[in-house]
């Protein structure tokens, strides 16, 4: 059972009990007079501490209990406090009262009060001794669960004790197994190794055999090798090309490789014996077509320039030179106009 009892609840009561503390000091009674009063209240504000500080991992009712016991006094205790609170104006340390009322006041806190002080006490005394026995009902509860615990690991402790026995001789059997099969095992190993031995031998020898046959195959393709690389010929360099060739791209979109060992008047011939091939173009000498750089077609081409290893070079026709065209369409696209068209292509007819 749960009483929604916080830590606030504490604080509370302390507090109740510093403040009537607090006001029988500055009653100006005789320090005697509220002294065995003073000691309950002192006595109460631990027993409060401590409780305050009591937890239980699991939901206890007796602890529950013993709080919602120990802070059933805040009543009583306010109803105290609110009565000696009313001579506060003239009995305080800070109250400047009248001769007469503080009189007054001082003769019924002596008469009245005394007798509520003494009730308190009486309150106070029985209180305290009641929160005693439920703690000690509380660890009495504890102990006894205690108990029960180290009863419950006792037996876990024995069954964990009579497992590994089991355990033992289970192993103790399995080893005495064991050991029978290696006896077993020591009277049949020399069989086993003469077996083995004689399997190896054999296995060995054709191993040798094969090995050896190996040994002559390649022995006879090296052979082989040695012969066929006598009888090949060198190769002959003096007619291989060991510089990149220039790519020429003639008037028809045609590519065709040219050596660099070239100059620019072989450049020309080939060119013009290319023209001639499928048309034939007038006046060739006199500019009827150009050549020049593909990657910079500002730069020309004459016959005396010297040819670079690798470049590129454009050969392009003049339209308007007179074409007589050795077949009646073109070469590049099938087209049979005589007008300069526009073709598929970056190409014109």
């Amino acid at each position: 059972m749960s009483f929604g009892i916080s830590i606030g609840d504490f604080i509370a009561v302390g507090k109740v009990i510093a403040d009537i503390s607090s006001n029988l000091r500055s009653s100006g009674g005789s320090k005697s007079e509220y002294q065995e009063l003073e000691r309950e209240l002192e006595t109460l504000q631990q027993i409060l501490q401590q409780i305050d500080q009591l937890q239980s991992t699991h939901p206890n009712p007796t602890l529950d209990s013993v709080k919602y016991a120990a802070l059933s006094c805040r009543h009583t205790l306010e109803q105290f406090l609110d009565k000696v609170q009313k001579y506060d104006h003239s009995l305080g340390v800070w109250s400047q009262p009248s001769k007469i009322r503080g009189a007054v006041d001082k003769l019924r806190w002596g008469i009245e009060e005394k007798d509520e002080v003494r009730k308190l006490q009486a309150y106070l005394n029985t209180h305290n001794a009641m929160i005693n026995t439920l703690l000690l009902k509380l660890g009495l509860e504890n102990m006894n669960a205690g108990f029960s615990s180290l009863k419950i690991s006792g037996d876990r402790i024995q069954e964990i004790t009579e497992d590994t026995h089991q355990s033992v001789v289970c192993i103790e059997q399995s080893v005495k197994k064991q050991e029978g099969l290696l006896d077993n095992f020591g009277l049949s190993l020399p069989k086993l190794i003469r077996a083995l031995a004689q399997d190896f031998g054999s296995s060995w020898e054709k191993l040798a055999q094969m090995l050896s046959r190996l040994c002559e195959s390649t022995e006879q393709i090296y052979t082989i090798l040695v012969q066929i690389k006598t009888c090949t010929p060198a190769v002959n360099t003096r007619w291989t090309f060991f510089q990149d060739p220039v790519v020429v791209e003639d008037a028809f979109g045609v590519k065709f490789p040219v050596p660099s060992e070239y100059d620019g008047t072989l450049l020309h011939a080939i060119i013009r014996h290319r023209f001639s091939r499928g048309c034939e173009i007038q006046n060739v000498t006199d500019g009827g077509y150009s050549v020049f750089y593909t990657d910079d077609p500002s730069r020309s081409l004459s016959a005396i320039d010297h040819l670079f290893p690798g470049c590129r070079i454009t050969v392009a026709a003049f339209v308007g030179y007179n074409v007589a065209l050795g077949t009646p369409d073109c070469p590049i696209c099938g087209s049979s106009n005589r007008a300069a068209l526009p073709a598929d292509g970056p190409h014109e007819w």
